[in-house]
């Protein structure tokens, strides 16, 4: 019986085509989504120390927020910096106070990071009398991940203090738009209630405006016409969940502004306003709201 003689490269393999088929499972392969989670923390981590800066003043460089999802191999995080100040003592207020910067960063998978889209502004603890304001807090807050890009918090640029956010979409390639809205079958407001809101939201928004330049004006102003804006600009868009979601209790200051506060808008009172909130607040779970909701004598 004739011998086959074997190789030396022939060591090892084998004659099932199956079993030769079969690639190895690699240990890689077995932490794929542990190394993506690590790849982003390790990713984070150099995105901190790349931009640290040494100032007895400053606060410290870090991640404000961060998401992962490991299934899409996706991740988002918000840096924190601060970038000047021109304060001279720990205890000081300066002129304009401490420059704060908030940058968004989005990760693929096999990918390096790329910042989508920043915000900088100074903020003091009280007043400058050189700029008569307070400055503007431009924190940034992530709601939500996914392949287009992120859904977050943002102040609006004409704001003052610490106002209300407004919720956009900030795609990929930078572009900040107003995000899409999942369309709840349950949600079913008549034409009439819907314009009334937007009629009152619409003259408190812009009464609002007026009234922050009178000698009454309060620092509430900017928070609570921010407020109202972006009630305004969810509702238009049919987004009625992230209306409520976005009055956070500004009537408390227009209480302090003084009863005649109506006056200022269009003559829609300040019950008329509460009565749109709690409209907007029965709409979003889907309650039917009939058009006589204003609560009038």
């Amino acid at each position: 019986m004739e011998k086959k003689r074997i190789e030396k490269k022939d060591i090892g393999k084998t004659t099932d085509k199956r079993i030769a088929a079969a690639k190895p499972v690699t240990e890689s392969a077995m932490t794929s989504k542990q190394s993506f989670e690590d790849s982003v923390k390790k990713a984070m981590d150099e995105c901190v120390k790349d931009h640290k800066h040494n100032h007895p003043l400053y606060k410290d460089t870090s991640i404000h927020g961060q998401m992962i999802d490991e299934g899409k191999g996706i991740a988002a995080w918000v840096l924190f910096e601060q970038i000047d100040t021109d304060r001279c003592t720990p205890e000081g207020d300066g002129w304009l106070g401490d420059q704060y910067r908030y940058s968004v960063w989005y990760m693929e998978k096999g990918k390096e990071a790329k910042m989508l889209h920043e915000d900088h502004a100074y903020i003091r603890r009280s007043v400058s009398q050189l700029t008569g304001s307070r400055g503007r807090d431009c924190s940034i807050d992530l709601v939500s991940l996914d392949e287009k890009g992120v859904i977050a918090n943002i102040v609006p640029e004409d704001s003052e203090g610490h106002s209300a956010k407004r919720k956009v979409r900030i795609t990929k390639n930078g572009k900040v738009t107003e995000p899409e809205v999942q369309k709840d079958e349950k949600t079913k407001v008549s034409p009439g209630v819907r314009k009334k809101i937007i009629d009152i939201l619409e003259t408190w928004s812009g009464a609002q405006g007026n009234y922050s330049k009178s000698d009454n004006a309060g620092t509430y102003s900017s928070a609570g016409r921010c407020q109202v804006q972006e009630m305004l600009r969810c509702v238009k868009r049919g987004d009625w969940k992230g209306a409520s979601e976005a009055y956070r209790g500004a009537s408390s200051d227009f209480y302090d502004a003084g009863y005649d506060y109506s006056s200022y808008c269009g003559g829609y009172s300040l019950r008329d306003f509460d009565s749109v909130v709690s409209a907007i607040r029965d709409i979003a779970p889907g309650k039917e709201v009939k058009e006589d909701f204003l609560k009038r004598e």
